[in-house]
């Protein structure tokens, strides 16, 4: 899977994709199943989580990865 963040504040849940820095914006209440990204539909709202999500990431020094592994091989991976 990408690496990612969340953030949840009522209904709204904004998550981050660190390897692309792609924001998608969801309203739980109305869409359990994540399938309606609001983000470009409400940039304040995105603006407003986004924020929170960075403050709290310096408050806790949580490190972002942004770039992808060099020793990452998808073919090493046994099957199941």
């Amino acid at each position: 899977t990408t690496p990612a963040a969340a953030v949840r504040q009522g209904a709204y849940k904004l998550i981050e994709f660190f390897e692309s820095g792609r924001l998608e914006l969801y309203d739980l209440e109305a869409d359990i199943g994540e399938q309606n990204d609001l983000a470009e539909a409400m940039p304040r709202e995105v603006e407003k989580l986004y924020k929170r999500m960075k403050a709290w990431r310096q408050t806790v020094n949580a490190p972002v990865p942004r770039e992808l592994n060099p020793d990452y091989d998808p073919e090493a991976i046994p099957e199941r």
